[in-house]
């Protein structure tokens, strides 16, 4: 697969002055930083998600219908915790 992407000319420069020194091609150490970048994050399930985010609390019935803004609730909190994409 044919990955693109735009970085400034400094940041080129910079990568590339540090792949002649280390005798490394551009996309090995692409390559490398995307793998370690999935390896540092694993996918995990939505149950998983939603425990970290609720503390594991089930919706509570004994307040306003949850279900209107849960989603609203649920993506605030994901984004605090991982920013915005």
């Amino acid at each position: 697969m044919t990955l693109t992407v735009k970085i400034d000319p400094r940041t080129e420069r910079a990568l590339d002055e540090r792949c002649r020194g280390e005798g490394e091609t551009r996309s090995a150490v692409i390559r490398r930083l995307i793998e370690g970048y999935l390896a540092e994050r694993p996918r995990r399930s939505p149950g998983e998600i939603y425990d970290e985010v609720t503390g594991g609390r089930a919706p509570s019935s004994d307040h306003r219908p949850v279900s209107r803004d849960h989603s609203r609730t649920i993506k605030a909190k994901l984004r605090a915790r991982y920013g915005a994409r």
